[in-house]
């Protein structure tokens, strides 16, 4: 059974609307739509009897007229997949979502991003990333004896949390990365 569409408002997916998200919310209504702010971590499934029904909170089962995505909360990795699988089920249902699942998948990822941007030969500051500490430890040393800055950032991250500068192999050797991620 499909769930059922219907609901004219659109949903902002984030945690803190901030200016940002009051800005979405005055150019919709200047369109003449409701925008209403959800968390992802709010949302569910519900399977029963041959049923699939994505729960978003006040909307009583029916589907958003559109879905904007600002920001995918973090935590344990099954809690962030869950929060994509709803974004690729609303656009698997026809709901148009803008920032995709797909495409916050290929954005968050600072290995996947470097990858496809330098893939593309777009210019991006020289980057590594590994799970070795021994590799890291070769990358922190020949970088800082050629005078280079270093920063040392976590895979998954935004607004600058996590990022450290690395001025020696100690500075390398007191950080403990996000994931065991160099």
């Amino acid at each position: 059974m499909r769930q059922a569409a219907g609901d004219p408002r659109v949903v902002i997916f984030t945690d803190d609307p901030g200016w940002h998200g009051r800005s979405l919310v005055r150019a919709f209504g200047a369109r003449g739509i409701e925008a209403v702010f959800r968390s992802l971590t709010d949302c569910r499934f519900e399977f029963d009897e041959g049923q699939a029904v994505i729960d978003i909170p006040d909307f009583e089962g029916r589907l958003p007229r559109g879905v904007f995505v600002r920001g995918v909360p973090g935590g344990p990795l099954e809690s962030v997949i869950l929060r994509l699988d709803i974004l690729h089920a609303l656009a698997d249902c026809g709901v148009p979502v803008f920032n995709s699942g797909r495409v916050i998948e290929r954005t968050v990822d600072k290995a996947l991003t470097s990858f496809l941007l330098a893939r593309a030969q777009l210019p991006i500051a020289r980057t590594w990333v590994c799970e070795s500490l021994l590799d890291a430890e070769r990358v922190v040393e020949a970088e800082v004896d050629a005078g280079r800055p270093v920063v040392m950032k976590p895979l998954f991250g935004s607004q600058g949390e996590g990022l450290l500068r690395l001025e020696s192999l100690s500075d390398l050797h007191a950080a403990i990365p996000a994931g065991q991620v160099f």
